[in-house]
């Protein structure tokens, strides 16, 4: 049984996707700080049709989500209505009519509400986008998991894998700069790096983009050929 684990990010990157693809069960740690600067609440999208440029398209969040695990973690509703004209602007010519429309269909639903919370807002869209890619990974939320207090790091990776009936945790190939490989042969799992060929996937600027972006801009056929060979 393969676990991957990763915070709930906003609309997130093609290797994010891919880690979901590799596993049988995956888990969104909703549970540990919100930090500055990560992409729990931004990603990056093309910003011309020629795919020169980009920018970031953020859900602005608060000073003091930063003192808050990321279950806990709202935002106003102010910044859908940009997100929509974004989306309507940029790819209203997409062929993936029916992606758009649902992409923007969601966006509504949570503008019903008076503030959002994000990890169920970013899992709600984590959910849309492997629906369209046809990945049939079984979803959770480390909140939800029984788990011991004060677990950091691989200890708390480690006992999500465990708790899941996991044999094999997936993982980037940059955890092997800091992993303790030993930790994890001792508890009886493997460790499966993914492979770095989505790396090669399109980018502006060196930057990788988000994977929505590059669903409606090259075709949903194409990118699950590209990274979910």
């Amino acid at each position: 049984m393969k676990v991957g684990i990763h915070q709930p990010n906003f609309m997130p990157w093609a290797g994010y996707i891919r880690k979901i693809y590799e596993s049988d069960k995956f888990v969104f740690l909703d549970n540990v700080k919100c930090s500055k600067n990560s992409f729990f609440n931004r990603n990056r999208f093309s910003s011309d049709k020629h795919f020169n440029n980009n920018f970031w398209l953020s859900c602005p969040i608060s000073k003091e989500s930063y003192r808050k695990n990321l279950l806990e973690v709202e935002a106003s509703t102010q910044f859908i209505n940009k997100h929509i004209r974004y989306f309507k602007t940029r790819h209203g010519k997409s062929e993936e009519s029916e992606f758009l429309e649902e992409i923007i269909a969601l966006y509504a639903v949570f503008q019903k509400e008076d503030d959002i919370n994000l990890v169920k807002f970013n899992c709600a869209f984590i959910s849309l986008i492997s629906k369209y890619l046809n990945l049939e990974t079984e979803f959770f939320k480390a909140s939800d998991i029984v788990l011991e207090s004060n677990l950091k790091k691989e200890n708390l990776v480690i006992q999500i894998v465990k708790e899941l009936g996991g044999n094999t945790y997936i993982c980037g190939h940059g955890a092997k700069n800091y992993q303790n490989i030993s930790s994890f042969e001792i508890e009886g799992i493997d460790l499966l790096y993914i492979d770095e060929e989505f790396h090669n996937i399109k980018t502006i600027k060196n930057q990788h983009l988000s994977i929505v972006d590059l669903m409606l801009h090259e075709g949903i056929w194409k990118i699950r050929k590209m990274i979910l060979h």
